[in-house]
């Protein structure tokens, strides 16, 4: 891992997620090494997308960051199909409010409306004329980013410049699950057509990212940041 300042190079992003406790980190770190994220994208996934948009703002707001654009997205992966109704709805019945039912402090603001594909566009559109194109980071279903391609068709990467998502696995755990993660399983369909963009696309697998490393002063700043 890198030392020192660790902003230099990093295109603005957006991170687009399904907010459990590693969503909640990913967040927290990011805004803690002064990241240039610019927005997050909140999607149904762990939880329904209401949960989901709470605990983002509750994310945001322990972080004293409510200034960061927060949009909820869908509800739904794009088309119905047997991984979401046999696995995702169980886990979302099953997971309390998706951050292991810790009450973070609630949002001193209400929480913002669902947003259509086209207004979850227009809003993308903005960000990108304000910072220039964004690296679009997945850390959840994929279904937000495929209705954002929809909308924005051949004017795409002149708002995204490139994508990561987390998603599929390494050994041993793609023995182990004999199945697609469920990142993957929550809408297939939407990665497919994610692959399917002329746009630089980067996986990085669920269970790679499940030790998070950072140094001594690092961590300091969480203590800064609440």
């Amino acid at each position: 891992m890198l030392s020192g300042d660790r902003t230099i190079g990093l295109p603005p992003f957006v991170i687009d997620c399904d907010t459990g406790r590693d969503d909640a980190l990913a967040i927290w770190s990011a805004l803690a090494l002064r990241w240039p994220l610019r927005a997050i994208v909140a999607s149904y996934g762990n939880v329904d997308v209401e949960k989901v948009t709470d605990n983002c703002a509750r994310v945001l707001h322990l972080a004293g960051r409510n200034d960061i654009p927060l949009l909820p997205g869908t509800s739904r992966p794009s088309r119905n199909h047997r991984g979401f109704r046999e696995t995702v709805l169980p886990r979302q019945s099953a997971a309390g409010n998706g951050l292991c039912d810790i009450e973070l402090p609630k949002a001193s603001s209400p929480l913002p409306k669902p947003l259509s594909p086209a207004a979850m566009a227009g809003e993308i559109e903005k960000l990108a004329a304000e910072n220039g194109p964004l690296h679009y980071i997945i850390l959840g279903p994929a279904t937000n980013f495929a209705a954002l391609a929809g909308q924005l068709g051949a004017n795409l990467s002149t708002c995204v410049s490139s994508v990561t998502m987390m998603g599929g696995t390494f050994s041993p755990l793609r023995e182990e699950l004999g199945k697609p993660d469920f990142n993957v399983v929550c809408d297939p369909f939407a990665v497919r057509d994610l692959l399917a963009r002329n746009i630089p696309v980067a996986f990085v697998p669920v269970n790679a990212t499940w030790t998070l490393n950072h140094y001594r002063p690092e961590a300091g700043r969480f203590v800064g940041n609440g």
